[in-house]
């Protein structure tokens, strides 16, 4: 069984499939650059994580990661808007299900970015949303939350 990190980051990839604005334009890695057919899209990937002891159970961990969502459109008269919009989807599609479908404990927006840069000749705008997550493992078993 996997990781019980890699099953949030699919969960929340699953949740955010069939959005209106994004569609099933979901990828979870950030290896590969999305192209003009890939977009509106999101990609979908963790970053951080801290890890503690649980002061009332010692062999559990208490797990603190960040896991990214980025939306990207291309720029139009529009781009600031479609964000907003592609945020307010993400936000209620996470905020519908902060527990991750059992995976964790609580999820939080903790920062949304939006940047605008070029990539290749076209210009597109760019959301980054990060949630925290906080979810528990034991010691001896990273593959099911606690």
């Amino acid at each position: 069984m996997s990781h019980v990190r890699q099953q949030i980051r699919e969960q929340v990839v699953t949740l955010c499939t069939g959005l209106t604005t994004t569609g099933s334009r979901v990828y979870d890695t950030r290896l590969y650059n999305l192209d003009a057919d890939d977009l509106p899209g999101l990609v979908i990937y963790t970053q951080n994580e801290s890890s503690t002891k649980s002061t009332l159970s010692p062999s559990t961990y208490e797990r603190e990661l960040d896991v990214l969502i980025e939306g990207y459109a291309q720029a139009n008269n529009d781009i600031e808007d479609t964000l907003d919009t592609i945020s307010k989807e993400v936000e209620d599609a996470i905020g519908a299900d902060p527990l991750l479908n059992g995976k964790a404990v609580d999820s939080e927006l903790t920062s949304t970015e939006i940047e605008f840069t070029s990539i290749g000749e076209s210009p597109i705008g760019i959301l980054r949303l990060t949630y925290r997550v906080l979810y528990m493992t034991l010691a001896t078993n990273a593959s099911t939350p606690q």
